[in-house]
């Protein structure tokens, strides 16, 4: 009698063990249930994001983006208008709403970001190129010309961007 109540007590106990490895831990569910951690790279990653695409937003939220081109380009310009007013001397938010600014064709508005990026880093190429090609869009082809030249100094030259090299020569034909 006394095996038949061991054997039943073993039983019960293999069964509670292989129910308990079954369901979810809870310190499983407590780390699904929290949100994910939110960094500058989740909310934007070089370029702006494509149709429908699901972001992370710096205060927790998802988000999509809206489906047409025009529509994410000002969607990020008011992301990053947002962020910059967090974080005003952050660059990367300036970067990316110039970014979305020229592809609005909003060049004198972009200009004003990369000349905040020029006052906080006054040495990287790219920023001059991004205003020069702004200036030269927007008819300034005095301003276009100085920010092209820095560009061409600053940048190594195997980085040099053919077409706004091209764009640099027509101007220094036609200013000099």
């Amino acid at each position: 009698m006394d095996i038949f109540f061991v054997a039943i007590i073993l039983i019960i106990g293999i069964v509670i063990l292989i129910v308990l490895r079954k369901l979810p831990s809870r310190r499983k569910t407590i780390i699904q249930r929290q949100k994910p951690s939110v960094t500058k790279v989740n909310l934007i990653i070089g370029n702006t994001p494509p149709p429908g695409a699901v972001v992370f937003s710096p205060n927790g939220t998802i988000e999509q983006t809206p489906n047409s081109p025009e529509a994410r380009y000002k969607w990020v310009v008011q992301k990053m208008t947002l962020k910059i007013q967090q974080e005003p001397d952050d660059g990367e938010w300036y970067f990316e709403r110039g970014k979305a600014l020229m592809a609005l064709n909003q060049y004198a508005e972009a200009i004003s970001d990369f000349s905040k990026l020029v006052e906080l880093y006054p040495t990287w190429g790219g920023y001059y190129q991004l205003r020069g090609l702004c200036y030269f869009r927007a008819g300034d082809k005095k301003n276009a010309l100085a920010d092209l030249k820095k560009y061409k100094e600053f940048e190594k030259s195997e980085r040099l961007n053919s077409e706004t090299i091209t764009i640099l020569e027509e101007l220094e034909k036609e200013i000099h």
